[in-house]
């Protein structure tokens, strides 16, 4: 995990290079810091979350599961 500490920044394309969905550029405000994980979650790893704890297997839009984040 690391952590996301407050700030600000804009989010969209900046250059207007980009595709449609990243306009209209905006700003964005991080109020409070958060933990975030430094690696991609793998179905494995979730799916063992999930059992563990009852909740529903997300779809894996039939790419395969195991070791795919």
């Amino acid at each position: 995990m690391v952590i996301i500490p407050p700030g600000r920044f804009r989010m969209g394309d900046l250059d207007g290079l980009g595709d449609d969905n990243e306009q209209p550029v905006h700003g964005v405000v991080i109020a409070h810091s958060f933990a975030l994980s430094r690696h991609e979650v793998t179905f494995a790893e979730y799916d063992h979350f999930a059992r563990s704890t009852g909740r529903t297997l997300p779809d894996d839009e039939g790419w395969g599961r195991a070791q795919r984040p």
